[in-house]
């Protein structure tokens, strides 16, 4: 992505053709790791919580498991704070 819009942007002798790299990968990836870093932030805060469910705060913040995803599919409409607690 980033070599063939810098090659556009060659091609067409224009440098800020090559915003449109930021725009493409926040389209293609951008949702994503901002869930990401979301589930990543909830494992922080809670790891070192006395009582916390180990396995649970694992299945819910590793992409490996089904867990991960779950919550996504049902929360949409609300902010995204809400959809990991």
């Amino acid at each position: 992505m980033a070599g063939r819009i810098a090659a556009e942007a060659v091609e067409r002798r224009d440098l800020h053709h090559l915003k449109n790299y930021e725009v493409e990968w926040q389209e293609l990836f951008g949702k994503s790791l901002f869930y990401g870093a979301l589930k990543r932030g909830f494992l922080e805060e809670n790891w070192n919580k006395s009582g916390a469910d180990f396995e649970s705060l694992i299945r819910k913040t590793w992409v490996g498991f089904k867990e991960y995803y779950k919550e996504r599919k049902n929360s949409q409409g609300l902010s995204p704070e809400l959809q990991l607690r």
